[in-house]
C-alpha cells in the first residue's frame, strides 16, 4: 500500500523591502483636482471663464464645453469662478469631486465686461447698470450685453479656451457703429483681425449723450 503523499514544506517568502537605502519616493502635493463644468444661468455651458483656487495662485480656463479640471494640495477648497458678463461665484469643492457651477448675469459689472471708456472712474457701494455707464463712460451694444456676448461666442472663428484676449479701443460713428478701430493690446495678426471683424459687424452701440465716444472693447480667444 502506497503512503498519502506528503506536500514538502514551503520556504517562507520574505516581503521586499518597499524603499531602496538612498533613494527617497516624494508624492506630488497636486495628485489630487477638483473637475468640473460652469454654466450660464440658463444652463448653457460657458467657455473661457476663470476658475481660481482662492488663496492660491492655482487656476484653469474652461474649454468649449465649459468644462475644468484644477490640480489642488488640500482635500477642500474655496474656488473663485468668473466669467466676462457675469457675476463671479465662490463655491466650496472637495478634492476628487465633480462640481457644477452656474453663473448669474452681472447686473452691475459693466466695468467688468467688454467695454469701457476712458474717463474716470468712480465707484459706490450698489451701482445700477446705467449708473455705471454714465460713471465710467461705458458703451453698451444695442442688442445688450447677453445677446452680444453670445454673438461672440458663436461667431468666433479662432476662439480656443479663452486664455488669450485682444483688446482694441474705437469710436462711433454718426450712425453709432465703431469706427476708427485701433489694436490696443495684439494676439497676432489673425486674431487682431478677427476681433476688428468681430466688432464691425456686432452691431451699433448706445452711448450717455455728451460723453467721450472712445471706447475699448476685450474679446477672448
Amino acid at each position: 500500500m502506497v503512503g498519502a503523499r506528503i506536500a514538502a514544506p514551503v520556504a517562507p517568502v520574505q516581503a521586499l523591502e518597499s524603499r531602496v537605502e538612498g533613494i527617497q519616493i516624494k508624492t506630488d502635493p497636486y495628485a489630487k483636482s477638483v473637475k468640473g463644468t460652469v454654466y450660464d444661468v440658463y444652463g448653457r455651458p460657458l467657455s473661457g471663464a476663470d476658475v481660481k483656487m482662492v488663496g492660491d495662485d492655482i487656476r484653469a480656463i474652461t474649454n468649449k464645453s465649459g468644462e475644468f479640471t484644477l490640480p489642488v494640495d488640500k482635500e477642500k477648497v474655496t474656488l473663485e469662478v468668473t466669467s466676462l458678463g457675469f457675476a463671479s461665484k465662490n463655491i466650496e469643492a472637495k478634492a476628487n469631486q465633480d462640481v457644477n457651477v452656474r453663473l448669474d448675469e452681472s447686473n452691475s459689472g459693466l466695468s467688468e465686461v467688454v467695454a469701457v471708456g476712458y474717463g474716470k472712474a468712480k465707484k459706490k457701494a450698489t451701482t445700477t447698470a446705467k449708473e455705471a455707464a454714465e460713471e465710467v463712460n461705458v458703451g453698451v451694444p444695442e442688442m445688450g450685453w447677453k445677446a452680444y456676448n453670445e454673438y461672440l461666442t458663436k461667431n468666433n472663428k479662432l476662439l480656443a479656451d479663452g486664455s488669450k484676449a485682444v483688446i482694441l479701443s474705437f469710436k462711433l460713428s454718426a450712425d453709432a457703429m465703431p469706427n476708427d478701430v485701433k489694436v490696443v493690446k495684439s494676439e497676432g495678426k489673425a486674431m487682431d483681425e478677427e476681433a476688428n471683424r468681430l466688432l464691425k459687424n456686432g452691431g451699433k452701440w448706445k452711448f450717455p449723450t455728451g460723453k467721450s465716444n472712445t471706447l475699448s472693447i476685450s474679446i477672448k480667444f
